[in-house]
């Protein structure tokens, strides 16, 4: 089930390989399938450094249909 917790996800975009992945994810907001700050909430790095600064300054996106999810 989506929304169960509130840690950050993100993906390791090396060379583009989730370049098509994202695509389809860009389509489904354009589409009213997927809200847009979902998507913005996922990282999207090219590196380790920029990885371990998108989890230090994630900030969880307010919840749609439940309470505020607890602080980790």
């Amino acid at each position: 089930m989506l929304g169960l917790h509130a840690k950050p996800a993100a993906l390791l975009d090396v060379d583009g390989f989730w370049q098509p992945l994202l695509g389809q994810l860009r389509r489904m907001v354009d589409d009213g399938y997927l809200d847009a700050v979902r998507l913005d909430a996922l990282g999207v790095v090219s590196g380790t450094e920029e990885l371990l600064a998108f989890v230090a300054g994630y900030e969880h996106p307010p919840r749609k249909w439940t309470a505020s999810p607890p602080r980790p």
